[in-house]
């Protein structure tokens, strides 16, 4: 490693009514628009770029608020919701919530009636709507729906890696029961057997009910220190950022270097060094989308699934100091240092 010196519970349901100016550039005033707003893990950054996005835009929404609370089994229940409710359009965040509302082209195909299909659906922070199932294609669903990958792309996350340091081994500490880091699993095998360098993957062990136990994480992260990897990935993994503290807090204890693929891990928890998308940025892109659907009555399926055209490259400086491990003077002019908790 080198050193260089640096110059719930239950779901949740409620109503919320956002005013905007009438009028405007759209002509007409609008009528008040109904958008439910499903979340996976309660609220977050993008929940507020995408409520900023449109009231900015002088939108009038009434927002359904909805909690699945990181439970699978609450989504059916939301489906209900949403087709009693009949919403102009639904805002998904995350893959599993998205999954659940909209259906794989698989599930959909021999089951229709268990999704939202007639309704407007923005996915917010779906890593891959390809690899996942949800699209055929990045350049259309072929259906309602279209989004907003929150993950640069992986082959960019490791070129992220390599100006920092010499990349000569990743280790993946990743929940197998979730679809967005085993996408990413998958690509980071492809560039390593192209590229050269070790790839040791840890799948956070299972309790008893299958769920990933977080109990586990300290004991499977002093095994990673062990292998004295370049950096330890963080991926696009809810569970790990439920439990970023407990992961980069232990990593760090530990002296092992941690690469993230979510803010979260480096501005809201003491993780080293990332390249990220932010997530109100990506709220605001699918506000964006929103309004192309709402307004300006464009079919979601013309509309490509994409991610932001540019990226933040955030370093955490108090971790930098703890690790002593610091990020070469060849990128100080375009890596964000933040100071996360």
């Amino acid at each position: 490693m080198k050193s260089r010196l640096l110059s719930g519970g239950a779901l949740l349901l409620a109503v919320a009514l956002t005013s905007g100016a009438a009028g405007g550039a759209e002509g007409p005033a609008l009528q008040p628009l109904t958008i439910f707003m499903v979340q996976w893990r309660g609220h977050t950054p993008t929940d507020d770029g995408f409520r900023d996005y449109l009231a900015s835009e002088n939108v009038p929404v009434r927002y359904v608020l909805v909690n699945a609370d990181r439970k699978v089994e609450a989504l059916p229940e939301i489906v209900a919701k949403i087709k009693a409710a009949k919403p102009d359009l639904v805002y998904a965040w995350g893959l599993a919530a998205t999954e659940g509302i909209v259906g794989t082209l698989d599930s959909v195909a021999t089951t229709p009636g268990h999704y939202v299909t007639d309704i407007p659906v923005v996915g917010c922070t779906v890593a891959d709507p390809v690899t996942s199932g949800l699209s055929p294609s990045w350049q259309t669903s072929g259906r309602n729906f279209t989004g907003v990958s929150h993950v640069p792309p992986v082959a960019v996350q490791v070129n992220a890696m390599k100006v920092y340091d010499d990349l000569k081994s990743l280790a993946v500490l990743y929940n197998p029961t979730e679809q967005s880091p085993m996408t990413a699993l998958v690509e980071l095998r492809q560039l390593a057997a192209k590229e050269g360098f070790r790839l040791e993957e840890f799948p956070i062990p299972l309790d008893s009910k299958g769920k990933p136990d977080a109990a586990a994480l300290p004991d499977l992260i002093t095994k990673i220190a062990t292998r004295k990897p370049t950096f330890m990935y963080m991926g696009p993994d809810s569970f790990l950022a439920v439990h970023r503290h407990i992961v980069t807090q232990e990593a760090n204890r530990q002296g092992l270097p941690t690469f993230g693929a979510a803010e979260v891990f480096i501005r809201e928890a003491p993780g080293l060094v990332g390249l990220v998308s932010r997530y109100y940025n990506v709220g605001q892109y699918c506000a964006f989308k929103a309004k192309e659907i709402l307004v300006n009555k464009r079919h979601p399926k013309d509309i490509p699934f994409d991610t932001l055209k540019r990226f933040s490259y955030i370093v955490n400086k108090s971790t930098t100091r703890k690790l002593k491990y610091y990020p070469p003077l060849s990128i100080i002019n375009f890596i964000e240092i933040v100071e996360g908790d």
